[in-house]
């Protein structure tokens, strides 16, 4: 465990059928290129999205409001370590935060209907994103 509870996430989504899920925790800076040791084909199709768990709004993303708690909030949250407080998390919190863990999801969608497959790939990529997102602040925030 780190000194610092700080985490940053970034999950890597892209269309492949072989190894439906992947994860990687490290322990720096969160801007490893390719920590998975992908082919540069899949390199090619890969789509990196970082997730900041203290960030409700994010290019691209708004927190689901029915998924919000104000108790899982890591901007509201402020933590007993035992021997330290740490929280509330501020804007650029991953910045002054070192080291930070970081965790790499892999997560490959593959969905065979003609018609329906980007717009249903999309749909599983969004409802990961959530799983992450969500799944995250809350543990972050039950950490005490």
């Amino acid at each position: 465990m780190t000194s610092s509870p700080g985490f940053t996430f970034s999950s890597h989504l892209y269309k492949k059928e072989e190894d439906p899920k992947l994860i990687k925790l490290d322990l720096g800076t969160g801007d490893s290129e390719n920590i998975f040791n992908l082919s540069p084909e899949d390199l090619k199709i890969r789509d990196i999205i970082t997730i900041d768990i203290a960030k409700d709004n994010q290019p691209g993303y708004t927190f689901p409001p029915d998924l919000y708690r104000a108790e899982e909030d890591p901007k509201l949250i402020t933590l007993d370590l035992g021997t330290s407080t740490v929280g509330p998390l501020r804007e650029n919190w991953s910045l002054r935060a070192n080291p930070v863990m970081t965790v790499y999801k892999l997560v490959r969608i593959r969905f065979c209907w003609r018609g329906l497959q980007g717009w249903i790939e999309g749909k599983i990529a969004d409802f990961e994103r959530n799983l992450f997102t969500v799944f995250n602040r809350r543990v972050y925030c039950w950490m005490d």
